[in-house]
C-alpha cells in the first residue's frame, strides 16, 4: 500500500478533529442550571470556571458541558438575570472522568450576595468502566516515596518482582509510562520510565484492563501521569532530603541504617574485620534536591497564559558498591516544563517538555559481586531522554478539538572505560561511533614489553613502549592503510584504521588479546610455604608481580597482615572466560578463626586488564508523533470521540561483545559507520542501502453512552503499520559471507526483501451501570494489540559468531483479549470498596527459536509467535478517605490481589535456553516467573489538624503519618532439572518464601500566612526483616540452603532498615 493511501485518509481526518497524544488527559464537568422552585431549566445561563478563561452557555433546557478540564481542583459559579448567583467550590476533576455538578438558582428581585457552598465529593464515579487507581498529588505528598513507580506498586493487579513492574500477568515489556499524553519509551526495547520530578505530579492513573481505544500500544498497564499546570497564583516549593545521617553519630546512624552494602568487599578491602560486624559498612548518603514554580507567565494578566516548571537532582552511592577504589556516585537530574496560551476563550496554545540525564557506573546492570574487587571496570553507562509537545485547543459549541505534535528522543552510551595504565585516557573507544576504534597511545607503557615484539616507540633503559605506533604494529597487514590514522595527541589517542570486530583490535584488547608474556599460564597454588613458587601478590590490592618470592612478604594479601590464600584452577591471568578463582577469607569474630571459601572469579580479580566482555555500546531512537482528537458532545446523551495517529521511528544501535572461542557479537540497526575508501562492497554498503525506520498510523471511533441508569463506552481502533525491516529470500540459503571479512565469520542476509505491511482491528467495550447511588457495576470486553519490541524486529541483519540472534520483522503483534467484572459499593460518603474479577488470554509472545542454516550444520535463532499464556484473578480494594463522622482524621486503604498467571514461557529467550540444553519444550503453561499468588498492601495515614493540638499539647499539630504495610506470598521458581521428565514438568514448580514490609512517614508542618514548612522522615524496611528475593544459584539453594551461593551475593536479600530525613518550602498563593 502506497504512501498516499494512508496520508489521504489521515489528511481527511485531520480536517475533523484534533487531541492529545495518549489516553484521557482532561476530565468533563456536565450539569444543569435549574430554577430551585420550579425545577425548570434554565437556558442561556452562564457558567464559569473561576480563574480560567472557559464558560459555558446552557441549552434550551438548561444543560451545560465542559469538555476541556485539566485535573485539580476548581470553584464553578453559575449566573442568570434574575436569580442569585451561585458559587461551588473544591470541584475536583480527574482526567477522563464525568463530574456532575447542578445549580439550583433562587430567583430574587434585588441583587443578593453570591451564594457560596461547598461540593461534596463523589462517592462513586457512575461513569467508571475500567479498572483504574488513582493517586493525586496530596496523596503523595504523605507516602514515603521519592518516585512515582514506588506509589504505583501499592495498587491493586501490580506485581513487582526485582524493581520490575508486571500487571495483571503480562510480560513487562506490556507495561507503559505515560506523560502528559506521550509515551516514555524506548520503541527499540520497550523500555520504559517515568523520571518525572514527583513535585511536578497532579495526578497518576494506574490502569489495569478497558482501555479506551486511543490507548493503542498498551495490552497490560499504562501509568498514565498528568504534571501541574500554573494558575492564577505563584506557587513555588523546594526540597531537599539525604540518607547521609553520619552527623547523628556511627550509632545512630548504624541504627537508622542497616543496609550492609557488601560484607565481603568491605572486609576484602579492609573497611571491616569482622564479617559480622553492622559498624564501618559501605553506605548510601544519597542525597536529592527538588524544586517547582508555577503561576501566570504575566502578573498582569493572571488568567491568561500560564506556566509550571519543576527539576529534581539526585546522587547516590546505591545500597551496593558502584566502587572499588576510585570513590564516585551515580547521579541524574530530570526537567520538566509546562506552559499554556489562551489566545481566546475557545482557542489555546499548548507546549510541555521533559528532560532526563543519568550516569550509572554499574551499566545499568545493578551489582555483581563477582567483580566486587574490579567495579572500577565495569560500563559507565550515559542514559538521557528528551521530550517535547506542542499543540493547540479549540473549543466550538460542545465539540473540543486538539492537535499535538510529539517527539521524543533518547540516546544512551553503556560503553567500557579501559585504563590499563593508569593515565586517565580510555584506551579503547570509538569517540565519534564511525566504527573505526581509538587506541590510547601510551596504551603499552605498563605492560613492559609485548609479545608481538614489534618495536613501536620504547625507553631502552625501563624497557617500556612509550606510544603505540600502528606502522610499526600493522605495517605488514593486508586491511592497513596508513593515509588513515589520525592522531590526536593533544588528547592522548590514536584512530587506528580497523573495526571492533577485526582481528587487529582483538589481539590486543586487554581481556583477549594474547598480552604480555610474563602473564602467568601454568596451574599452580599461590603458596607462601614454597619458596620455588611464582607470586602474584596484593598490597591492598594493588598488583605487583614478580617471578620470585619478595622479602618480607610471604602471603598474597596484606590488608590485616594475616594469610589470604588465591587458588587457580586453570590459566592464571588475563582469562575472561573463566569462574574459578577462590579465596580462603578467615572471620576472625570467632577464635580460632573460620574460613569461608569464597568464590572471586579469574576475571573479576582487581587487574588492569580485566574488563566485560561486551565492550561497546551506543543507542539512539528517536519517535515523531502526530496525533489528533474529536471530542463532541452531539447529544445529551452521546459523546462521540474520533481520532488517528501516526508514528514515525528511527532508531539506531551499535555493540560489540568479545565472547568467548574467538566469536564477536554485533548489534548493529542502522549503523552510521564510515567505510574505508578502498574496501569493496561490504556490510556497511549494505546497511546504507537497507535502512529500516518503521512507521505506525492509526484511527479509532468511539462514542461514550450516558443514559439514566448506564453508561457504555463502544469503539473500533485500526491499526495499521510498516516494520520497514527485511528478510531473507531463501530459507535453505538465509545468508551468505562477507569477502572483506572472511576471516571474522562475518554474514549478512542473502538477496534480502522487505516484509509486508500489517493491520488489525480491535473492537472494546465498557459498561457501568449505577444500581444505585452507591452502587455500581463494572464490565468491560476488549481486543488489545502490541508490537513487539523492535530488537525483536530490525536487530543483527549482520552477525558473527557461533550462536547468532536475527531479527524477524514479519512476525505478528502479540493480542490478548481481556474481561472484567466488578462492583463498586460506597458504604459511606468516605468508605469505598471495589470488588473486580479479570481474565485475560495471551497470543502469539514472541519465543526465541534455533534453525538449521541450510546442510550446513551452523544455526541461527529467529523469534517467532509460539509463546502463549494466560491470566486470571480477582482484585480488591478499601478505602477510607479523611472525614465524615468516623475517625475523620483518618485515612487509609487495604489492596488485595489474587493472581494465577501461567504461560509457555517467561521471556522469549527462555525457549531458546530450553532448547539448547536439549531439553523438549512444553506441551502445557506452567506459572510464570511473576505468578505471584497473593497481595495485600496496607496503608494508614493520621492527620493531626493544624490548630487541634494532640492531647492539647502545643506543638502538636499540623502532623502526619502514614505506615505502609506490604505482604506478598513468594515468587515462583525452577529447581535443578536432572532428566527429561523434569524438564517439562518442573518448570517454576517450586516456589520461595513470602516476604513482609513495613514502611514509615512522619511530617510535621510549619506554617506562617502563605509560607509552609515540612520537616519529615522517612523509613524503610522499619522492623528490619531480612527476607529472600531470589538466589545466586539454584543448586547452591537446592542442595546446601545457600541462596548467596558460592559467590556470596548479598543481593538475593530484601534492602535493610533505610531512613531519610528532609525538608520542605513551600510558597502558596502568591
Amino acid at each position: 500500500m502506497s504512501w498516499r493511501k494512508i496520508l489521504i485518509p489521515g489528511a481527511i481526518l485531520m480536517l475533523l478533529g484534533i487531541n492529545h497524544l495518549y489516553g484521557g488527559l482532561y476530565g468533563k464537568i456536565t450539569g444543569r442550571v435549574t430554577d430551585s422552585q420550579t425545577g425548570e431549566g434554565l437556558p442561556q445561563a452562564a457558567v464559569k470556571i473561576e480563574g480560567t478563561t472557559m464558560i459555558s452557555i446552557t441549552d434550551i433546557d438548561g444543560y451545560y458541558v465542559f469538555l476541556n478540564v485539566p485535573p485539580g481542583e476548581y470553584t464553578l459559579s453559575a449566573s442568570y438575570t434574575g436569580y442569585q448567583t451561585l458559587r461551588v467550590e473544591n470541584i475536583k476533576v480527574f482526567a477522563d472522568r464525568t463530574i456532575e455538578v447542578n445549580f439550583p438558582l433562587k430567583p430574587t428581585e434585588i441583587v443578593l450576595p453570591v451564594q457560596e457552598i461547598t461540593a461534596k465529593e463523589i462517592v462513586i464515579r457512575k461513569d467508571k468502566t475500567e479498572s483504574r487507581t488513582m493517586i493525586k498529588s496530596e496523596q503523595i505528598q504523605s507516602l514515603p516515596v521519592t518516585q512515582v513507580q514506588q506509589a504505583v506498586s501499592y495498587s491493586s493487579g501490580v506485581t513487582i518482582r526485582q524493581g520490575t513492574i508486571y500487571v495483571r500477568g503480562g510480560r513487562p515489556d506490556e507495561v507503559v509510562y505515560v506523560v502528559d499524553g506521550v509515551e516514555i519509551r524506548d520503541p527499540y526495547s520497550n523500555y520504559t520510565q517515568s523520571g518525572v520530578p514527583l513535585l511536578a505530579l497532579e495526578e497518576a492513573a494506574v490502569d489495569r484492563g478497558g482501555f479506551d481505544v486511543d490507548q493503542g500500544t498498551v495490552s497490560s498497564g499504562a501509568i498514565s501521569i498528568i504534571t501541574k499546570e500554573g494558575t492564577d497564583k505563584y506557587d513555588a516549593q523546594f526540597r531537599f532530603s539525604t540518607r547521609d545521617l553520619s552527623f547523628l553519630g556511627k550509632d545512630i546512624f548504624d541504627f537508622l541504617d542497616c543496609q550492609q552494602g557488601d560484607p565481603y568487599q568491605d572486609y576484602l578491602l579492609g573497611r571491616v574485620k569482622n564479617l559480622k560486624s553492622i559498624h564501618g559498612r559501605y553506605k548510601n548518603k544519597e542525597k536529592r534536591y527538588e524544586f517547582s514554580l508555577g503561576g501566570p507567565l504575566f502578573p498582569m494578566w493572571r488568567e491568561g497564559a500560564k506556566f509550571f516548571v519543576s527539576g529534581e537532582r539526585y546522587y547516590t552511592y546505591e545500597d551496593f558498591p558502584i566502587y572499588t577504589y576510585d570513590e564516585k556516585q551515580n547521579w541524574g537530574e530530570s526537567y520538566q516544563w509546562k506552559v499554556s496560551i489562551p489566545v481566546t476563550k475557545v482557542f489555546k496554545l499548548f507546549t510541555s517538555g521533559f528532560y532526563r540525564y543519568y550516569v550509572d557506573y554499574q551499566g545499568g546492570r545493578g551489582y555483581d559481586p563477582g567483580w566486587r574487587l574490579a567495579i572500577d571496570n565495569l560500563w559507565n553507562f550515559y542514559d538521557r531522554h528528551l521530550q517535547l509537545i506542542g499543540g493547540f485547543d479549540f473549543l466550538f459549541g460542545k465539540t473540543f478539538m486538539e492537535f499535538r505534535a510529539g517527539y521524543y528522543d533518547r540516546f544512551f552510551d553503556n560503553s567500557v572505560k579501559e585504563d590499563v595504565d593508569y593515565d586517565g585516557v580510555d584506551d579503547f573507544a570509538d569517540r565519534d561511533a564511525d566504527g573505526l576504534v581509538e587506541v590510547d597511545l601510551t596504551y603499552f607503557q605498563a605492560l613492559r614489553m609485548d609479545t608481538f615484539r614489534t618495536g613501536g616507540r620504547i625507553d631502552s633503559i625501563k624497557e617500556r613502549w612509550i606510544e603505540i605506533t600502528p606502522d610499526s604494529v600493522w605495517k605488514n597487514d593486508s586491511r592497513y592503510d596508513p593515509s588513515l590514522v589520525k592522531y590526536y595527541r593533544d588528547k592522548g589517542y590514536v584512530e587506528i584504521p580497523f573495526y571492533w570486530w577485526e582481528y587487529e583490535v582483538q589481539t590486543i584488547y586487554p581481556t583477549i588479546g594474547s598480552g604480555p608474556r610474563w602473564w602467568p599460564r601454568d596451574r599452580y597454588w599461590v603458596d607462601p610455604t614454597k619458596p620455588d613458587t611464582k607470586y602474584v601478590y596484593y598490597q591492598l590490592f594493588k598488583p605487583v608481580v614478580s617471578d620470585t618470592p619478595v622479602s618480607g612478604v610471604g602471603k598474597v594479601d596484606t590488608v590485616y597482615g594475616e594469610v589470604h590464600i588465591y587458588k587457580y584452577n586453570r590459566w592464571g591471568w588475563g582469562q575472561r572466560t573463566n569462574r574459578d578463582t577462590f579465596a580462603l577469607v578467615p572471620d576472625f569474630s570467632t577464635y580460632p578463626p573460620t574460613f569461608d571459601t569464597l568464590l572471586i572469579g579469574n576475571q573479576y580479580l582487581p587487574t588492569p586488564w580485566t574488563y566485560p566482555r561486551v565492550q561497546h555500546y551506543i543507542g539512539a531512537s528517536r519517535l515523531y508523533t502526530l496525533k489528533w482528537d474529536m471530542k463532541s458532545q452531539i447529544t445529551r446523551n452521546h459523546e462521540i470521540l474520533l481520532g488517528s495517529e501516526f508514528k514515525k521511528i528511527a532508531t539506531k544501535r551499535y555493540a560489540v561483545d568479545y565472547a568467548s572461542g574467538g566469536n564477536i557479537y554485533m548489534t548493529l540497526v542502522n549503523p552510521d559507520l564510515d567505510r574505508r575508501p578502498n574496501d569493496p562492497y561490504n556490510f556497511i554498503d549494505w546497511f546504507d542501502d537497507h535502512p529500516s525506520y518503521p512507521w505506525e498510523f492509526a484511527a479509532y471511533i468511539r462514542d461514550k453512552i450516558e443514559i439514566e441508569g448506564m453508561v457504555a463506552k463502544v469503539g473500533f481502533r485500526f491499526d495499521y503499520y510498516s516494520p520497514e525491516g527485511y528478510v531473507f529470500s531463501n530459507p535453505d540459503e538465509p545468508f551468505t559471507y562477507d569477502d572483506l571479512w572472511l576471516s571474522e565469520r562475518i554474514r549478512l542476509l542473502k538477496n534480502a526483501k522487505k516484509t509486508e505491511k500489517k493491520w488489525y482491528v480491535s473492537p472494546r467495550i465498557g459498561i457501568s451501570h449505577p444500581i444505585t447511588e452507591r452502587d455500581v457495576l463494572h464490565f468491560t470486553y476488549g481486543h488489545y494489540y502490541q508490537i513487539p519490541p523492535f530488537n525483536q524486529l530490525l536487530t543483527s541483519y549482520v552477525f558473527s559468531g557461533a550462536f547468532p540472534v536475527i531479527g524477524n520483522p514479519d512476525i505478528e503483534p502479540e493480542k490478548n483479549i481481556s474481561y472484567e467484572f466488578g462492583v463498586t459499593h460506597g458504604f459511606t460518603e468516605n468508605i469505598i470498596v471495589d470488588i473486580t474479577a479479570f481474565y485475560k488470554d495471551i497470543f502469539s509472545w514472541t519465543r526465541l527459536k534455533m534453525f538449521p542454516i541450510g546442510l550446513t550444520g551452523e544455526n541461527y535463532s529467529t523469534y517467532v509467535n509460539e509463546d502463549y499464556g494466560s491470566s486470571r484473578g480477582i482484585e480488591f480494594e478499601f478505602s477510607k478517605r479523611p472525614g465524615g463522622p468516623f475517625l475523620p482524621n483518618l485515612a487509609g486503604s487495604i489492596t488485595y490481589t489474587f493472581q494465577v498467571a501461567r504461560g509457555s514461557f517467561s521471556s522469549p529467550r527462555q525457549a531458546y535456553e530450553w532448547a539448547w540444553r536439549g531439553y523438549p519444550i512444553p506441551p502445557h503453561e506452567s506459572p510464570l516467573d511473576w505468578d505471584q499468588r497473593h497481595k495485600i498492601t496496607f496503608t494508614l495515614s493520621y492527620n493531626i489538624p493544624k490548630g487541634n493540638p494532640l492531647f492539647g499539647m502545643k506543638g502538636l499539630d499540623d502532623i502526619n503519618i502514614t505506615v505502609v504495610h506490604n505482604y506478598g506470598s513468594g515468587f515462583p521458581y525452577t529447581p535443578p532439572i536432572r532428566t527429561i521428565s523434569e524438564a517439562v514438568e518442573n518448570i517454576n514448580a517450586k516456589r520461595l518464601p513470602s516476604y513482609q514490609n513495613t514502611d514509615l512517614r512522619i511530617a510535621k508542618g510549619i506554617s506562617i500566612r502563605n509560607i509552609y514548612l515540612t520537616l519529615f522522615m522517612d523509613m524503610y524496611n522499619v522492623f528490619n526483616r531480612k527476607d529472600l528475593g531470589g538466589f545466586a544459584n539454584v543448586e547452591w539453594y537446592e542442595y546446601f540452603n545457600s541462596p548467596e551461593g558460592e559467590e556470596r551475593d548479598p543481593t538475593v536479600w530484601s534492602p535493610r532498615r533505610r531512613t531519610r530525613i528532609g525538608v520542605e518550602l513551600r510558597m502558596k498563593g502568591l
